[in-house]
């Protein structure tokens, strides 16, 4: 099967992140690629996802851990994410993926990925600094 950039969840990254669990909306499961996969000790992987605009790091609970012992996910594949949970972990929104289904593999990379950490979210815009003037400022004593 060939896989291109229209095989993922357009904004997939971002809602993942904005619902913070399956629960949330219990329908959405998005196809997302496995941009990397590190072995970070304890039976623990760290992840790197993709919808193709934007990635954001992940964990796989240590129940999926066979599926990459197996060789079945790998670099470059694709799953739906069918049960997850959102963390926090030291400011960072770390994807916890409990369930997926192994889609297959694409031969690259799809789209041009950006951190969303750094410029996914729609951060509000910074807000204009305002200076008074001198002259409206008042020296005020307090009663003794």
């Amino acid at each position: 099967m060939s896989f291109s950039e229209e095989s993922l969840t357009s904004n997939g990254i971002a809602t993942i992140v904005n619902l913070q669990s399956t629960s949330a909306d219990r329908n959405f499961q998005p196809v997302l690629q496995v941009l990397s996969i590190k072995n970070v000790g304890n039976d623990r992987f760290r992840v790197v996802l993709s919808d193709g605009s934007h990635y954001v790091q992940g964990m796989l609970a240590t129940q999926l851990k066979n599926l990459v012992e197996s060789g079945e996910l790998m670099q470059n594949t694709l799953i739906k994410i069918q049960d997850f949970m959102n963390n926090s972990i030291q400011g960072r929104n770390i994807i916890i993926i409990l369930r997926i289904e192994v889609l297959g593999m694409a031969d690259r990379r799809l789209g041009q990925p950006t951190d969303f950490e750094k410029g996914g979210a729609a951060a509000p815009p910074p807000r204009p600094t305002v200076t008074a003037p001198m002259y409206n400022r008042t020296n005020t004593t307090a009663p003794v």
